[in-house]
């Protein structure tokens, strides 16, 4: 009998300790602050990941006039962290481009860039570009 009534105010003591200072129990205190901090940890995700991407979007700036293709490509690989793969018998040693952009993401700057040629790119990974020899429609 008297384990029983140690017992029973040992688990008084305890109740009265778990109680939140407002009088609700500690569970649903504690539930209730687990959500919070689940939520907080998500949006700290979100807005990580959405720094990395603006980061990682590289503005580039280039004024060439009259220069070869291949020195254009060059110069972007110099500036940026891109990498281009193309077959040096598709692109010509006369081919001249002139482009003049500032602050330009990649596709406006490659856009521009063979807007005059026979060539299109295709983005593979992250900061690899592939050029390739542009399609010929037929018609029927």
């Amino acid at each position: 009998m008297g384990e029983d009534y140690a017992y029973l105010t040992f688990k008084i003591k305890v109740m009265k300790f778990l109680k939140h200072p407002n009088g609700a129990h500690q569970k649903h205190w504690l539930v209730k602050s687990l959500v919070i901090m689940k939520l907080t940890i998500i949006i700290l995700l979100i807005s990580c990941m959405q720094v990395a991407a603006k980061g990682y979007s590289q503005a580039i700036t280039l004024n060439l006039k009259s220069v070869e293709l291949r020195k254009a490509l060059n110069t972007i690989e110099k500036h940026s962290s891109f990498r281009f793969l193309y077959s040096e018998r598709k692109i010509a040693d006369g081919d001249k481009v002139s482009i003049n952009v500032i602050n330009a993401n990649i596709s406006q700057v490659m856009n521009e860039l063979l807007s005059g040629t026979s060539l299109s790119y295709k983005t593979l990974g992250n900061n690899l570009i592939v050029l390739v020899q542009k399609m010929k429609k037929c018609r029927m």
